[in-house]
């Protein structure tokens, strides 16, 4: 979606009357996801604004999370440091933090940065996966949320919001696919499910949307910063972990966690599907369904 100089106005308004000590020199649109738009200020700083009240929500739990989990990391992470009051039915309204300078992974020719960068990332992820259970429940880190689960209250554990994710596919995503398709959908997912060794890991603090375009490197030093940490909470380390980190990953590793981590890069494109029928976005969806398709053909 493009936005225009009307929409930028509006936000430079929204942040102006949220925090009027602000200096708003420059403002431009950083970028739109699927749950927020970002807006850089002055060079300097982002600010992200919720699409909808759920994105709210996650906001302020990534407000605790990213205090509670800064004394563990080395990677650079967001600092928030203007939250906006709750407005209408969300509970915050913008949230804003000093902008972490790098270059988007997703930017960076493939290859072009060796094991360094993948050594830095895996790091990381097992210090995020290793951070003490009383810190995580001092924060009252909630259980990770699948794509299409808007509840207040969210899953009591992970093989619950796996099942629900799994029955929105049922309903919604898989009557969408060709014929064909439809039947080894079902078998990989009824298979998974059939396994009680598939849900006796120990569960951990989970970013939970470790795209590329989320980690920023410092290209000549080849440190790394993580943002984007909406979607955070407990769940399976597997879930987090690429397959070309796994050799750098030093966090909690049982028998079947690659078995689990091929299934869960299988779903990546239902999430797809579920967030563009959310959203009315006839050409997310059709994209998504291709990817699919392909997966499981």
């Amino acid at each position: 979606m493009n936005r225009d100089q009307t929409d930028i106005g509006q936000y430079e308004a929204l942040l102006g009357a949220y925090f009027p000590e602000l200096p708003l020199d420059r403002i431009s649109l950083l970028g739109e996801g699927w749950d927020s738009i970002a807006i850089e200020v002055n060079h300097a700083f982002v600010f992200r604004i919720p699409k909808r009240p759920a994105v709210a929500r996650q906001m302020c739990k990534e407000i605790r999370v990213l205090e509670a989990i800064r004394p563990y990391v080395k990677a650079r992470i967001p600092l928030p440091e203007w939250i906006g009051a709750a407005r209408r039915d969300f509970s915050v309204s913008v949230v804003g933090y000093r902008k972490l300078l790098g270059t988007p992974l997703s930017e960076i020719p493939s290859g072009s940065m060796g094991n360094r960068v993948l050594s830095e990332i895996g790091n990381f992820l097992s210090e995020l996966h290793t951070i003490p259970k009383g810190v995580l429940k001092q924060a009252d880190v909630p259980w990770f949320r699948w794509t299409g689960d808007n509840s207040d209250d969210g899953p009591r554990n992970w093989r619950e919001g796996l099942q629900k994710f799994m029955d929105r596919i049922r309903q919604d995503v898989i009557p969408l696919l060709r014929c064909p398709v439809r039947p080894v959908v079902i078998d990989v997912i009824e298979d998974f499910f059939a396994s009680p060794q598939n849900f006796q890991f120990e569960p951990v603090l989970l970013h939970g949307d470790l795209a590329a375009e989320h980690i920023l490197v410092n290209t000549e030093a080849g440190e790394i910063g993580v943002i984007d940490f909406g979607d955070c909470g407990m769940g399976d380390p597997a879930y987090d972990v690429w397959p070309e980190l796994t050799p750098f990953y030093d966090g909690p590793v049982d028998e079947l966690f690659c078995a689990r981590q091929r299934f869960y890069r299988k779903l990546a494109p239902f999430h797809g599907v579920l967030h563009g029928l959310l959203v009315c976005d006839e050409g997310l969806v059709t994209n998504a369904l291709r990817q699919m398709e392909a997966e499981f053909a």
